[in-house]
């Protein structure tokens, strides 16, 4: 912390020539000297009159100087009756009315040893008159400034010294606290240290329990599987009636039977699926796809229930879609998925329309955008929705959705079936073709669309590359 000057001293430096200025007599450069005379004898004595010229002085007559001249062998007849301008000083001292006091003493007393008489100052303001000072008046006013700011000096002095004990103090106080941050930080650097280490350890146990629990169901799916396979086939053959026929009670018993097993068995499929993408176990194949085709030919997968309950089906494809890159029986998991969520949410009588065309990187909506490595290539994507009228979601539910064993609808009374993997598995797969899968709607009752963004070819290669074979991408990599 400083100090700024004390007021005396800083008045030198503030103070202006104009605070000091005083009206200005002044008469024009043609003025009769005789006339200039008179009006420094009449009844106020005037010491100076400044000559004017467009309001710009141009020159000084001070009193004592007309005198001497007037007073010499013809002064009178030779001058008199002559333009002012004929005896001015025609050089005086003229300053800007801006000047600090300081400045303008100095800069008169410079003048003053080349005019001992010149003790006047013009003072102009942008050029024109403002009026007159004495060089006297300047000293004056600097002595008093000066008077004034010895007292306040030794005040500022002793300020200062006071103001040196208590920095002096500050310092070994800020010293004290440094020494006890340091030991401080030193302290939480250990414990942060600690902790991370017990994190380290905590989350490669998680892990290792993570590749364990998709290990276990992944093997335990395969297992549940098998039987269940056998449970339909022959639940299907009895129904079938191929061992005898059935009465109206029996095929109803073994009709819930087949339904429910084919239930559970899709459910096994999902965790199965949704346990190899964790474990890094899924590879993506690369092959050329006629995503037209594929399209128009998903909704055949839900044609009989859509017709069962009236829901009008409807497709929508950009006819000048190229071949996509992608994992033909993975693209066509997606597309029913999201399909069979469609008309499962869907009310009798509404509609579910599919749409696909050609869209920049980073579709409308899209949360965030696409990973790092599907930025390169042309910028466009192939963007697929799936609309319907169906219940909606609310927009708290938008993300959530996508998390395992979750839905929109998560009470124990809820409508729906189901153990909420099925988009979590969709997006997962769609992730694994380094795409994005999100949801948009209007509310409860107003319907939903899920939209997901694929790049037309795998990274690192383009769409020219189509075609030249295809590869397989493990899944170890996959993002949430």
């Amino acid at each position: 912390m400083g100090h700024d000057h004390p007021e005396g001293i800083g008045d030198m430096n503030q103070v202006l020539i104009m605070e000091l200025v005083r009206p200005a007599h002044q008469v024009g450069p043609d003025v009769p000297v005789a006339e200039v005379k008179d009006m420094m004898r009449g009844e106020e004595v005037i010491s100076c009159i400044v000559v004017v010229s467009e309001r710009r002085p141009v020159g000084l007559v001070m009193n004592f100087h007309l005198d001497r001249i007037l007073s010499q062998r013809y002064g009178v007849s030779l001058f008199t009756n002559q333009p002012v301008r004929i005896v001015m000083d025609e050089a005086p001292l003229v300053i800007g009315g801006d000047m600090p006091l300081e400045e303008a003493s100095n800069v008169a007393m410079a003048r003053q040893m080349e005019k001992m008489y010149d003790h006047l100052i013009v003072v102009a303001d942008s050029g024109e008159l403002s009026g007159v000072v004495s060089v006297q008046e300047i000293l004056n006013k600097l002595a008093a400034l000066q008077k004034r700011s010895v007292g306040r000096m030794n005040c500022f002095n002793d300020l200062l010294r006071g103001e040196i004990r208590s920095k002096k103090k500050a310092e070994s106080e800020l010293r004290d606290l440094n020494r006890e941050l340091e030991r401080r930080v030193e302290e939480r650097t250990a414990a942060l240290v600690r902790s991370n280490q017990e994190l380290s350890r905590a989350k490669n146990a998680a892990e290792a329990a993570n590749v364990a629990k998709s290990d276990f169901l992944a093997n335990m799916s395969h297992e549940l599987r098998t039987p269940l396979n056998h449970i339909i086939g022959f639940t299907d053959l009895v129904l079938g009636q191929h061992f005898g026929p059935l009465n109206a009670q029996q095929g109803e018993y073994l009709n819930d039977v087949l339904s429910s097993s084919r239930h559970l068995l899709s459910l096994i499929n999902d965790i199965l699926d949704l346990s190899k993408v964790e474990a890094g176990k899924m590879d993506v194949s690369y092959t050329e796809i006629d995503m037209q085709h594929l399209l128009k030919s998903s909704l055949v997968m839900i044609k009989e229930k859509a017709m069962k309950h009236n829901i009008q089906l409807s497709v929508k494809v950009d006819e000048t879609l190229p071949l996509l890159q992608a994992d033909e029986r993975k693209m066509k998991q997606i597309l029913y998925n999201l399909l069979s969520n469609a008309i499962k949410f869907t009310p009798d009588g509404g509609y579910i329309r599919l749409s696909a065309g050609l869209e920049a990187r980073g579709a409308e909506g899209m949360p965030g955008g696409l990973p790092p490595a599907a930025q390169a290539g042309d910028g466009k994507c192939l963007l697929v929705s799936v609309t319907d009228s169906g219940v909606g979601i609310k927009a708290d539910d938008l993300r959530r959705i996508f998390d395992p064993f979750e839905q929109a609808d998560g009470s124990r009374s809820r409508k729906y079936q189901g153990t909420g993997l099925g988009l979590s598995l969709t997006r997962k797969l769609v992730e694994s073709h380094h795409g994005r899968l999100w949801a948009e709607s209007r509310g409860e009752g107003r319907g939903a669309t899920f939209k997901f963004l694929l790049p037309l070819a795998p990274p690192g290669e383009g769409i020219a590359g189509a075609g030249q074979g295809s590869h397989s991408e493990p899944m170890d990599s996959l993002t949430s």
